[in-house]
């Protein structure tokens, strides 16, 4: 794949990631003109009913830096409830904050209620994700109520294969534990369940993981 990118063999389904106030910033570096009453960070607190409103009706995009490496498989978009809501768009990501960048995936939006719209794509790994907004439903504006990613801190991962428990990794994603955050909240959990998350050997290397995770 150009640029360096690698395109990851983990064929797990990923569940969304918890996102991170720092990953897009209200600046002209990360995001397209902006209404003066409005956050690019709205994006990414979906629990407050509030907007990321582009002053433009067309060519919106905002830039996130995750801070280090992910392996992404797709994008959650959340759009508005009229016809500033986001129409078609492309997903990109680059191996710099600047690019230059590579278009991973053409996407329509269809209106729906709450229009909210998953674009998946083949897994890659990346830490920078330029999401980009052709046009909308005919509004003088675009407005966005939220834009999330689906995918696995690769922090993760290599913590896992440096610990011999890689062959964890598809139970933990499929109970939503996809970085460390989520790991260390559900650590009691995991070492309680008897065999749910673990195979019975491998009690004692999660907790080497655990203690390796706390000296970091």
């Amino acid at each position: 794949m150009p640029f360096g990118f690698v395109v990851n063999a983990i064929p797990y389904v990923h569940p969304l990631l918890r996102s991170h106030p720092n990953w897009a910033l209200d600046s002209d570096e990360f995001r397209s003109p902006t209404d003066n009453n409005s956050s690019v960070q709205n994006l990414l607190d979906t629990t407050s009913g509030s907007y990321w409103c582009c002053r433009q009706n067309k060519d919106a995009w905002v830039i996130f830096d995750l801070k280090h490496q992910y392996n992404i498989s797709g994008v959650r978009i959340i759009g508005c409830d009229n016809q500033s809501t986001p129409r078609n768009g492309h997903i990109d990501v680059s191996t710099a904050f600047n690019g230059p960048w590579l278009k991973v995936k053409d996407f329509t939006c269809p209106l729906s209620q709450g229009n909210k719209n998953d674009v998946f794509f083949q897994a890659l790994k990346t830490r920078f994700i330029r999401v980009f907004l052709s046009d909308n439903y005919g509004g003088d504006d675009i407005r966005v109520q939220g834009i999330g990613f689906y995918g696995v801190d690769m922090r993760l991962v290599d913590l896992l294969r440096e610990h011999g428990l890689e062959r964890s990794l598809p139970t933990l994603l499929a109970n939503s534990i996809n970085d460390l955050e989520s790991l260390d909240e559900n650590r009691d959990e995991i070492l309680n369940s008897s065999d749910k998350y673990l195979d019975v050997n491998d009690h004692f290397q999660f907790i080497r993981l655990m203690e390796s995770l706390r000296c970091k």
